[in-house]
C-alpha cells in the first residue's frame, strides 16, 4: 500500500505560494491558540464586559450574561433548578444577525470555495476520468459538515440573543474561505494510490470522521434539549459524554478533523486541525472553569475535552 502523493511540486510557482499559505495558517492558528488562552474569545458567557478575568468566579456574575456562542451550543446550557436564575431576556447591543452570520461565513464563504477551487485545480493537474473514491468521499465529508454548520447549525440552535459582534462575524468571512481554499487545493491536488481504499488510513479517517460528527451533534441537541422549555436558565448538562467532559461537541469536532486527517494525509488538512485545535483547547478548559466556579456540585472527576486526561 502506497502513500498518497501531491501534485504541487511539479509547478514551483504554485508549490511556494502553498507553502507560503501553509505557513500564514500555521501562524494564524499559533497566534489564536495564544489570545484565546490569554483571553477567552467575546463570545457566550465571557462576552461581558466588565468580565476581564477569562474564568468567572462567583455565581452573581451569571446573572446577567449577554452574548450569543458563535462557536458551538457548548456556551448555551441553562442552569439548573434552584441556581441563580438567567432567564430575562438578554439587552441587545448590537451586531449583526447571528443565524444569518453563520450562514453566510460557514456555508457562503466554504461551500462554493470548496466546490470551485476544488474542481477547477483538479481539471489542471488531473484526469476527472481519473477521479478516485478517496477524494468523493472526503470531499463529501468536508461538505457535509459545513452545509450542517451553515444552514441546519442556525436554523435549530436556541440563541441567548439575536446577534453576534461584528469584531467576531468579521474575521469568520476570510479566516474560512482561506482554510477551505488550501484543502480544497490540496486535497484537488492529491493523488491516492489505485488501492487506498484498501488502506488502513481511509477505513479509520472516515470512521473517527463520522464518529466525531455524531458526537458534535448529539453533544449540541443535548444542550439545545436543556432549553425547550425556552427558559434561559442555566443547566448543568448530564448524561453520556457530559458525564466525563464538560465540552462534548468540542471534542467531537476535534475528532472530526482528526479523522479527516488520517484519511487524506497532507499539510493543509494538519494546519486546519491545529486551527481548529487552537479555539477549542482554551475554550474547553475556560468553560469547564467557568461550570465548576459558578456550581459548587458540578462534578469534580469530570474533565474539560479529553475524558480522564484534560
Amino acid at each position: 500500500m502506497g502513500t498518497p502523493t501531491n501534485l504541487l511540486s511539479d509547478s514551483a510557482d504554485l508549490y511556494w505560494v502553498h507553502v507560503a499559505l501553509l505557513i500564514v495558517c500555521g501562524l494564524l492558528s499559533l497566534i489564536s491558540f495564544i489570545v484565546q488562552s490569554l483571553k477567552p474569545a467575546k463570545y457566550g458567557k465571557f462576552a461581558r464586559p466588565d468580565v476581564k478575568n477569562p474564568y468567572v468566579t462567583s455565581a452573581s456574575e451569571t446573572t446577567s450574561l449577554t452574548a450569543v456562542d458563535t462557536s458551538s451550543a457548548a456556551d448555551l446550557p441553562a442552569m439548573a433548578a434552584g441556581g441563580t436564575s438567567g432567564s430575562a431576556a438578554p439587552k441587545e447591543e448590537g451586531g449583526f444577525p447571528a443565524r444569518l452570520s453563520f450562514f453566510i461565513s460557514d456555508f457562503v464563504f466554504v461551500i462554493p470555495v470548496w466546490a470551485v477551487a476544488t474542481f477547477v485545480i483538479y481539471d489542471k493537474h488531473q484526469r476527472f476520468a481519473d477521479i478516485s473514491a478517496a477524494l468523493i468521499v472526503y470531499w463529501i465529508l468536508w461538505a457535509t459538515h459545513f452545509i450542517q454548520r451553515g444552514v441546519i447549525h442556525p436554523l435549530i440552535l436556541r440563541y441567548s440573543m439575536r446577534n453576534v459582534g461584528w469584531d467576531i462575524f468579521l474575521p469568520m468571512m476570510p479566516v474560512n474561505a482561506l482554510f477551505t481554499f488550501i484543502n480544497a487545493s490540496f486535497l484537488a491536488t492529491t493523488v491516492f494510490p489505485s488501492d487506498y481504499e484498501s488502506d488502513p488510513r481511509f477505513a479509520i479517517g472516515i470512521i473517527v470522521f463520522v464518529l466525531g460528527f455524531i458526537i458534535n451533534r448529539w453533544a449540541d441537541w443535548k444542550l439545545r434539549s436543556l432549553r425547550a422549555d425556552g427558559s434561559r436558565e442555566y443547566r448543568v448538562p448530564t448524561g453520556g459524554l457530559y458525564e466525563y467532559v464538560s465540552c462534548p461537541n468540542y471534542l467531537g469536532e476535534g475528532l472530526e478533523w482528526t479523522g479527516y486527517l488520517i484519511g487524506v494525509w497532507n499539510w493543509a488538512a494538519l494546519v486546519w486541525l491545529l486551527f481548529c485545535l487552537s479555539t477549542f483547547v482554551p475554550r474547553a478548559r475556560q468553560n469547564h472553569a467557568f461550570y465548576r466556579h459558578t456550581f459548587p456540585d458540578y462534578p469534580k472527576q469530570r474533565k474539560a475535552l479529553i475524558p480522564f486526561v484534560y
